[in-house]
């Protein structure tokens, strides 16, 4: 009980942040699995939809590159508030356009900006937590739970706007959850200080990973979760919509029951953040139940959606445990002040949405949607000797 009562206090300021980090999530969630049905609803191929995401990582990453001057001038307040406007903006606007350039364009823009809202929301957590190591694991651990949270109901609610009303009214939920993102940053960040931000260029990365093996496993695990996602965002609806002729609601139904472990397997976890865990053995065991899981989506017949659900739940099993023991590792090696490394592994999302449509529009120049799948589940299984070699 003593215990209890000297933890809660510390980690009872973390409150706004967890707050406006499910609220980041929730229009994320309500968004991210639909972005491509909506361009594909709109006459995009999967191939068009891939160069969208394409597009937006590139944007993505010459705004990160250029996130130090922004920051050092305006602070990162401002900028998660005008990034927020911006998103919401571009969302509303592509409410009421039906044009599939114009379409692709405000996607890609909410896209970029998105990614790079994630690493502003970071900058705030970072920050918060301070010099106060000892939370550093419960309190992302946590947030990630938290935030994750928001998935588990957002796609079926999404999936039920879409079948009873249409793509616009989906549209019209995402903008108001921005706009209450941007009003709780609003409130919750006044007195909010800006640290020194460090200017880190390309060359210094590169030059970081190749003198940390550290650096480089920590960060090659990530890539590889995010590379998951980002295939999974892109692809996934689209295979279950157009391959499998299920309808939007029921995947949404399917999403939201395989979300379900970022709760059951990322709070327990994040709880016991900073205590001794096995964490080599659980990524290992993370990384093959991905890799099996990934693979067997291609199996399930079409007819067969409770399957295709249990599945999906195994798959993310997996996928929580690595999320939430690799952004532990990391960030419990690594003090606020390890400016490249923290940069590197900001710069993974947009990277990893780089990746994931340039092999995934390979891939479909010489066979057929589902063997992305095949080559996402064996790739998977390059984690386990990665998470192996971590101390």
């Amino acid at each position: 009980m003593h215990e209890a009562r000297i933890r809660t206090p510390g980690l009872r300021r973390f409150t706004p942040l967890f707050f406006t980090g499910f609220l980041f999530a929730l229009f994320t969630a309500l968004s991210s699995f639909y972005n491509a049905s909506l361009l594909a609803n709109r006459g995009a191929s999967a191939e068009q939809i891939g160069v969208v995401y394409l597009t937006a990582s590139l944007v993505a990453i010459v705004l990160f590159f250029a996130l130090p001057a922004a920051l050092e001038r305006f602070g990162n307040r401002v900028l998660t508030i005008c990034a927020g406007c911006s998103m919401a903006l571009s969302v509303f606007a592509l409410i009421f356009t039906r044009d599939p350039f114009i379409s692709t364009l405000l996607l890609a823009l909410f896209l970029a900006l998105q990614m790079n809202t994630y690493s502003l929301l970071d900058i705030f957590l970072e920050r918060t937590v301070g010099t106060n190591e000892a939370v550093t694991g419960r309190v992302r651990g946590l947030f990630l739970a938290i935030a994750n949270s928001a998935f588990i109901v957002a796609p079926f609610f999404a999936g039920l706007l879409i079948a009873r009303g249409s793509f616009e009214l989906l549209y019209i939920c995402v903008t108001g959850a921005i706009v209450a993102f941007t009003t709780a940053v609003f409130f919750s960040s006044r007195h909010f200080t800006d640290p020194k931000y460090p200017h880190v260029h390309f060359v210094t990365l590169w030059h970081a990973l190749t003198q940390s093996s550290f650096l480089r496993n920590a960060l090659s695990i990530q890539l590889l979760l995010r590379f998951l996602y980002a295939v999974t965002m892109v692809y996934m609806i689209v295979y279950f919509h157009s391959v499998l002729g299920l309808s939007l609601s029921l995947i949404g139904a399917i999403v939201s029951i395989g979300l379900i472990p970022f709760l059951l397997v990322q709070l327990p976890l994040g709880l016991l953040g900073d205590r001794k865990l096995p964490q080599r053995q659980l990524l290992c065991a993370g990384f093959f139940i991905v890799g099996i899981t990934t693979i067997t989506f291609v199996l399930v017949p079409p007819h067969a959606p409770i399957l295709l659900a249990l599945v999906y739940f195994i798959s993310n099993i997996g996928a929580a445990i690595i999320e939430v023991l690799s952004e532990i590792y990391f960030f419990t090696h690594v003090r606020g002040n390890n400016d490249v490394e923290i940069a590197a592994f900001r710069i993974l999302t947009p990277f990893s949405y780089l990746l994931a449509p340039l092999c995934g529009t390979l891939i479909l120049m010489f066979a057929p949607l589902s063997t992305i799948f095949f080559f996402l589940g064996f790739l998977m299984f390059i984690g386990i000797p990665l998470a192996y070699r971590i101390r």
